[in-house]
């Protein structure tokens, strides 16, 4: 299979109609065709972070990296991989704020404030699944 008619895809999905998880899950098909160049798995997993699938490009990424048999493109996803923990967090953190201020009225001054109220990434839900902020 040619790799150039998903890239394409992605690229007007992404570039032409601002759609960056669309163009992400397009360049994820062109990155696993045999002699797609290297730098595809890195670009579809900056889409999607952008698009707020950070989940889907961390998993595409440890499946290309399990597979990656040259040292310097294993190093290249692994740190791609690291950028896009960061970013899921940021994401996290940030619908965190946006959910406390919706439902207190203002910003919290502290992260700590967040946890408190259990908004916090990792903990917006109590046992039953109910939102807890």
């Amino acid at each position: 299979m040619e790799w150039r008619f998903p890239f394409y895809t992605g690229y007007i999905k992404y570039f032409s109609l601002g759609n960056p998880e669309e163009g992400g899950i397009a360049l994820l098909r062109a990155a696993r065709i045999p002699g797609s160049p290297a730098y595809f798995p890195l670009l579809a997993s900056r889409m999607l972070a952008e698009g707020n699938r950070p989940d889907t490009a961390l998993a595409f990424l440890q499946e290309m990296t399990a597979r990656e048999t040259d040292p310097r493109r294993k190093i290249s996803l692994e740190e791609r991989i690291r950028r896009v923990i960061v970013e899921r967090d940021l994401q996290s953190m940030e619908m965190a704020i946006a959910e406390y201020a919706s439902r207190v009225g203002v910003l919290p001054a502290r992260s700590l404030i967040l946890y408190r109220a259990g908004c916090s990434p990792g903990s917006r839900r109590n046992r039953t699944g109910a939102d807890t902020c």
